[in-house]
């Protein structure tokens, strides 16, 4: 065999093992994307388990809303859920322990969506949210009271009351004033114009 025929045979050995590797590449990420797409639609129906298994009472179209949702368009449904709840303090909070009971990643994003929905009942979605998730308390609070600051002392007092753990009181407190803080234009040492950015 001389050097030509040689280099023949080691470039196709190569060119195949290269095509393997590429072909198993292919297969795994495949593989990762199959077994990963049942596990988000499992959090989404898990999310309406909790709600059904919490008595909240949703229509056809917006339970078939909730489990088709992920990420920010669930926040997004809790939020139509709560709207559909209207003024009713109980129903709220049993929606929104069981929604974020269901998705504690997303604490914030429903925090938020929900009380921009209904912001008359703000206090009380910031309350059952950090009461489903107290570790993420002070985030919960700044949330809602960044996406409804008239209410930042409401919202404060029932987090607090909601969590009852004095160690997390002085967290939620800056966490909620250090939202509002960041909602109101910054002054210049004179004449209190707002500062370009």
């Amino acid at each position: 065999m001389d050097f030509e025929g040689s280099a023949r045979i080691e470039y196709h050995i190569q060119g195949k093992r290269g095509l393997d590797m590429r072909r198993s590449i292919m297969f795994l990420s495949f593989a990762a994307a199959v077994s990963v797409a049942p596990l988000t639609s499992l959090a989404d129906s898990a999310t309406l388990a909790a709600l059904q298994q919490a008595g909240v009472e949703l229509s056809p179209e917006l339970a078939t809303q909730v489990e088709a949702a992920q990420g920010d368009s669930l926040a997004n449904a809790l939020a139509e859920v709560v709207t559909s709840l209207g003024q009713d303090g109980e129903a709220i909070r049993n929606a929104i322990r069981a929604a974020v009971s269901a998705s504690p990643d997303l604490a914030m994003e429903i925090t938020s969506a929900a009380c921009l929905s209904n912001p008359g009942v703000c206090a009380i979605i910031a309350g059952a949210a950090a009461s489903a998730a107290p570790s993420m308390a002070p985030d919960v609070a700044a949330a809602a009271a960044q996406a409804v600051p008239a209410q930042q002392d409401q919202i404060a007092n029932t987090v607090i009351a909601s969590v009852n753990n004095p160690s997390t009181t002085a967290a939620i407190q800056r966490a909620v004033s250090g939202s509002f803080a960041s909602n109101q234009p910054e002054e210049t040492a004179s004449g209190g114009q707002p500062s370009p950015n």
